[in-house]
């Protein structure tokens, strides 16, 4: 499976393992985590560099399950899968026929009552009004394929923004319902053959080493612009290229 935290590092996302649940909820529970998720929550915004007005929720930790890193530790076009699968959950709207409470009651039930169906690593609120489940990968599913898969099984949406395995989530502190130490275990989407014709030769040598490629959804080719305007220096480059929009290769809600 795969849990990375987004870092940057000359203008480049680096994704860092997180090698526990501790480690895990350490930071997604932190203060700074909980006032910038209440300050989401209540509609906040701020300017970013480029003077555009963006939600609060852009400064909350950035995560990544369905990848894992390039050769140097970053995330743009990487094609390694991991063994899990990131899904984002939104509220569709009143036109649903329930109101947003009793729709996050709904998808709750319809997720803990099929949690070993689905095989679900991850479930939790996200930042305004939706949820964020990981869950494991089918190998033989593209990541589109195994995200509709699963939207079957549950019987609810996924964001249609939200189907590159280099998306990442913006994950705020509060309710997380299920977390399963299996996402912790660093483990590439490959079979025995494939790691064999890698020439991988420990666990941890992954990679380049690829899972069902002909199905492989490339990386979105605004991956370098955006990442050029991103470099951490008080989150502030976290925001703006990164909303929800349009760009598909940026973060989740």
């Amino acid at each position: 499976m795969s849990v990375h935290k987004i870092e940057y590092s000359g203008g480049k996302k680096v994704m860092v393992p997180v090698a526990d649940k501790e480690t895990y909820l350490a930071w997604r529970q932190s203060e700074e985590q909980r006032r910038t998720t209440d300050a989401a929550r209540r509609g906040e915004t701020f300017r970013n560099r480029n003077g555009e007005e963006v939600s609060v929720k852009t400064r909350l930790g950035q995560y990544n399950y369905s990848c894992l890193p390039n050769a140097d530790g970053t995330l743009a076009r990487t094609k390694t899968l991991s063994n899990a699968v990131a899904m984002d959950i939104d509220y569709p709207g009143s036109g649903c026929g329930m109101e947003l409470e009793a729709w996050k009651e709904d998808v709750k039930a319809r997720v803990m009552a099929r949690r070993d169906e689905v095989g679900a690593l991850m479930f939790g609120d996200s930042a305004t009004k939706g949820f964020h489940l990981v869950f494991r990968r089918h190998a033989d599913l593209s990541q589109e394929e195994n995200l509709r898969w699963a939207s079957e099984v549950l019987g609810v949406a996924f964001d249609k923004c939200a189907k590159d395995h280099t998306r990442v989530m913006f994950e705020p502190s509060g309710e997380i319902y299920i977390l399963d130490d299996e996402l912790f275990v660093m483990t590439p989407c490959a079979s025995p053959e494939d790691v064999k014709a890698g020439g991988v030769t420990d666990a941890t040598d992954v990679t380049n080493v690829t899972c069902d490629k002909k199905n492989f959804i490339s990386a979105h080719s605004g991956h370098s612009e955006q990442e050029g305007h991103e470099e951490q220096e008080g989150h502030e480059e976290q925001e703006g290229h990164e909303e929800h929009s349009g760009q598909e290769a940026s973060a989740s809600h």
